[in-house]
């Protein structure tokens, strides 16, 4: 009888992590760990870590970046790329903690404000004033402001008060009326004619 050998092969199927989640909170930290008692602050700094998680090897769970409640303000465009991505067994995915609601937003958050005269407040951006930063829009309370104008916006005339008017001796074409600044803003032209005749009306 000829000797033979039995060879035994033994296959593992690779053990999946549990799920990997990193926590984000506007009161958070970027040098915090992104535990759930040490949130990180940014998105971007949640996407980096998983960057980094992935530079070490691949995933080995699903890993999910979870946003708490408030307003996020995104000063820089965030990115995302190929490296950024998960597998079908290994997802990266973001999404808001359970029953919050995350904000993100492109504005900045101007602090300081004091009372000046009468209900007047101010406050002082510096980077507005170099000219390094320059904005058309302020939002308070979730409202947007009205841009500081001359004269004061009419309430009871929203669309056709609150604009001054040239004198219609000036120029030559008669009345003038300039400066319609917002979407939907409209004006009323009204003139009576003497009489039958072409007459001239500049609009621009």
């Amino acid at each position: 009888m000829l000797p033979f050998w039995l060879t035994a092969a033994c296959f593992t199927t690779p053990v999946q992590a549990a799920p990997l989640i990193l926590h984000v909170s506007p009161t958070g930290s970027d040098t915090a760990s992104g535990r759930a008692d040490a949130p990180f602050a940014t998105l971007a700094r949640a996407r980096d870590e998983v960057r980094r998680l992935k530079a070490a090897g691949p995933l080995t769970g699903p890993v999910t970046i979870r946003l708490r409640g408030g307003r996020y303000f995104v000063h820089d465009t965030l990115a995302f790329g190929p490296q950024d991505s998960g597998t079908e067994t290994c997802p990266v995915s973001y999404e808001a903690a359970p029953g919050e609601s995350p904000v993100l937003c492109g504005g900045r958050r101007i602090e300081g404000f004091r009372k000046d005269r009468g209900e007047i407040m101010v406050a002082d951006v510096p980077q507005a004033k170099d000219g390094a930063w320059v904005f058309r829009q302020l939002w308070v309370d979730g409202e947007r402001q009205i841009r500081a104008r001359h004269p004061n916006l009419d309430p009871a005339d929203r669309y056709r008060g609150g604009f001054s008017y040239v004198d219609k001796s000036l120029g030559g074409f008669g009345v003038s009326v300039g400066n319609i600044h917002n979407v939907g803003d409209w004006m009323d032209y009204r003139f009576t004619a003497p009489a039958d005749g072409e007459y001239l009306f500049w609009t621009y």
